[in-house]
């Protein structure tokens, strides 16, 4: 009797092996032969979970925000200050790309997409979207609770904390700070916005 396989299973160990492929050679010196090969699988095979290497990528990408959406969650039901929630999502994505493949190779893999996918570019953008409305319910949260000063622009601080998390997945990769060094001047730079009573 032929073993059957989990359709969507396959496509999460597919992709599971293709992140060492992908941080061992960058985004752009992928192909699909080499993912195979770590996969243990045809290329003909492949093409029947995905498409192309961009397909597979963006899946990763994609598992990465969901893992994001869930951390936000969690974080909001903690016993903590708004202003401690943001701190906390922060670390939870400081620390997760510290090492990561998807950090490790992130500025080869975005400028390939960008001269190459604008489908594909519009949904990475839509999930970097769902990261800064996070950021900004939290710090609106800090604001009606006297957290933090009200001449605080939360839509600008939300933006900011994001490009500054999103510019650690280049940053990490030419081994400057620690992750807990950034952290370390991320929590400093909150403290300066908290409100004094």
């Amino acid at each position: 009797m032929p073993k059957i396989i989990d359709y969507d299973e396959k496509r999460l160990k597919i992709a599971s092996d293709a992140i060492e492929v992908f941080a061992r050679n960058g985004y752009y010196k992928t192909n699909l032969k080499d993912i195979a090969k770590a996969t243990g699988m045809g290329r003909t095979s492949l093409y029947k979970y995905y498409r192309n290497k961009d397909e597979i990528y963006y899946y990763i990408v994609k598992r990465a925000y969901a893992f994001f959406e869930e951390q936000v969650e969690r974080v909001l039901n903690l016993e903590l200050s708004n202003l401690e929630r943001l701190e906390r999502l922060i670390e939870y994505l400081v620390k997760n790309l510290e090492g990561s493949a998807i950090s490790n190779r992130f500025l080869d893999f975005w400028m390939v997409i960008h001269r190459k996918d604008q489908e594909l570019e519009d949904e990475l953008f839509k999930l970097s979207d769902q990261m800064l409305v996070s950021f900004e319910l939290l710090i609106k949260k800090a604001k009606d609770a006297g957290e933090i000063s009200e001449s605080v622009n939360g839509k600008a601080l939300a933006s900011i904390l994001l490009a500054v998390v999103e510019s650690l997945t280049i940053l990490m990769d030419k081994e400057t700070s620690t992750a807990d060094e950034y952290l370390d001047t991320m929590h400093a730079l909150l403290e300066g916005i908290k409100e004094r009573g």
